[in-house]
């Protein structure tokens, strides 16, 4: 229903003016006659040219020669896929003694028009796949695929990055690697590059390409990261991003609410989500579930109270709030005896101490946009039940998240 829904909208892209690009060219065709076979309106025309510029010497030739027959596919009229069966004409040119075969409506070597490759990245754009495009205009996948191929993105400046944002996405499975990178420019607002895998080696080359002169990364808690950004820039800064931050608050929390649960034999499955939950996010109904759950259990009513504080501290709204609020949050653990349970977040907070407070002294950073062209990419994904030539899924990827046609 959603490829059906597509078809239908981008329709009117592609209606619109078709038969005025005919009419425009009255000048230099003339209709012959239309016919109609199964679903397709063909019109017959032919050149009515009286030269044209040779190809060979670039002169203005004059001698007929014969006729050269083209067939170019204009798009979709009233359900029906519009063609047109041209005559060119082909002169002839004395001086160099080359023919030449004029040029109409389309250039060279192509049978579509501009209407039909703009129709399909607008298609593309709005996440229909290449399948439900050939059946739009009556031709094969392959066929869409090698238009797609023969199309050129509108390249973004990549080489004076100088504020970027890397993480990774689980996007397609290459001989090398599960996982790509993803290098977003927070200047622009645009997905720079895709690398096809997150090794060092790959992500030093391109950022020494399209980066030298490197001056703020965010990234989340992937070291390689911060390792290549420190060999093009020692000086270059680096800023964790909340999200991933937050995210080890509730992995540790979880964690030992699984082990209490074990060892009480108290059932805390079906609440789950209640219990880890923040709860400044929950309604009254809810508080008074986790109420109900926890009022009895004293460990878990102590690591309960540690995530709560847990998350007040990394939600700081400024760097001195945070210094405060992540010593309570340290000494509480202490006093209960529960750090054991919050391993990964502390050894988080000594490996990466000043990018964590960088977070808060620099707070126009984040990686929200790369999460969001992350999910893009996971739907694209979905959408084609997989990808395989990575050069071909990396320009989709680049069409739709950047959103911009040449």
């Amino acid at each position: 229903m959603h490829n059906i829904a597509n078809k239908d909208k981008c329709k009117g892209i592609i209606e619109k003016n078709l038969i005025e690009r005919i009419n425009c060219n009255d000048k230099y065709i003339k209709v012959e006659k239309e016919e109609y076979i199964d679903k397709c309106k063909i019109v017959h025309a032919k050149s009515i040219t009286k030269s044209t510029t040779c190809s060979c010497c670039n002169k203005q030739i004059k001698r007929f020669k014969g006729y050269r027959s083209k067939r170019i596919l204009l798009g979709e009229v009233n359900r029906k896929l519009l063609k047109i069966n041209l005559k060119q004409k082909m002169y002839y040119c004395e001086d160099c003694n080359c023919c030449t075969v004029e040029q109409i409506m389309v250039d060279k070597y192509r049978r579509r028009s501009k209407e039909v490759t703009n129709n399909m990245i607008e298609m593309l754009i709005e996440k229909s796949n290449y399948s439900c495009i050939a059946r739009l205009h009556g031709v094969s996948r392959q066929t869409v695929i090698n238009w797609f191929d023969d199309y050129e993105l509108d390249k973004p400046d990549k080489n004076d990055l100088r504020v970027i944002g890397i993480d990774e996405v689980n996007f397609m499975k290459t001989d090398k690697s599960k996982y790509q990178c993803i290098i977003y420019n927070h200047e622009t607002g645009e997905v720079a590059d895709i690398i096809k895998t997150r090794f060092k080696d790959d992500i030093l080359n391109v950022l020494k390409d399209i980066a030298p002169n490197l001056e703020t990364i965010t990234q989340d808690c992937w070291a390689t990261y911060k390792n290549v950004a420190k060999e093009i820039n020692p000086n270059a800064l680096v800023v964790l991003d909340l999200f991933h931050i937050v995210r080890y608050v509730n992995w540790d929390y979880n964690k030992g609410r699984k082990i209490i649960a074990e060892i009480t034999n108290i059932k805390t499955v079906k609440y789950w989500r209640l219990l880890c939950k923040n709860s400044s996010k929950l309604d009254d109904k809810g508080r008074e579930k986790v109420k109900s759950i926890i009022e009895n259990q004293k460990e878990l009513a102590i690591l309960y109270r540690a995530k709560e504080i847990g998350y007040s501290a990394f939600t700081s709204t400024c760097q001195k709030e945070f210094l405060k609020k992540v010593y309570r949050f340290l000494k509480y653990l202490e006093e209960n005896n529960i750090t054991s349970y919050f391993s990964r977040l502390l050894s988080v907070l000594n490996n990466w101490s000043e990018e964590v407070l960088n977070i808060y002294k620099y707070r126009e950073f984040s990686n929200g946009k790369i999460e969001q062209a992350n999910s893009k990419m996971k739907d694209l994904k979905r959408n084609a039940r997989g990808f395989r030539n990575f050069e071909r899924s990396k320009k989709l990827a680049l069409l739709v998240i950047n959103n911009k046609v040449a």
